[in-house]
């Protein structure tokens, strides 16, 4: 028997075309005739703005969709909490009581360093 149920579904888009630039440059040191000290240092900077989107709550008694920006929202209950990110046609009050347009960032550096055997 089904006492009670739920159903959350969201779906976000970018519009437009998103830029990134990817890029490293790698120096090796010859130690031996076939053995090379190396060091790499490899970087990417990737951030999507502008994401919008919809989510729908279901139940048993209700179905509601709101459509709009994708923001971040605080967790009231959980000090220091993550952030959840939520559609809505209103801005939600963010970290510091200021609402926030999400931001997807996948930038970073990545440093390598490590011995080379070539046969």
């Amino acid at each position: 028997m089904l006492v009670g149920w739920y159903a959350i579904r969201t779906r976000v888009e970018k519009k437009g075309v998103p830029l990134g630039f990817d890029g490293g440059v790698g120096i090796e040191y010859h130690l031996a005739p076939r053995i090379f000290l190396c060091f790499d240092v490899k970087g990417r900077y990737a951030r999507l703005r502008g994401l919008e989107g919809s989510s729908a709550f279901s139940d048993e008694f209700n179905d509601i969709l709101e459509r709009g920006k994708l923001y971040y929202e605080s967790v009231p209950m959980l000090a220091g909490s993550p952030r959840l990110t939520m559609v809505q046609t209103s801005p939600p009050a963010g970290p510091g009581g200021e609402p926030r347009l999400a931001v997807v960032d996948l930038s970073g550096i990545s440093l390598q360093a490590g011995i080379r055997i070539r046969l």
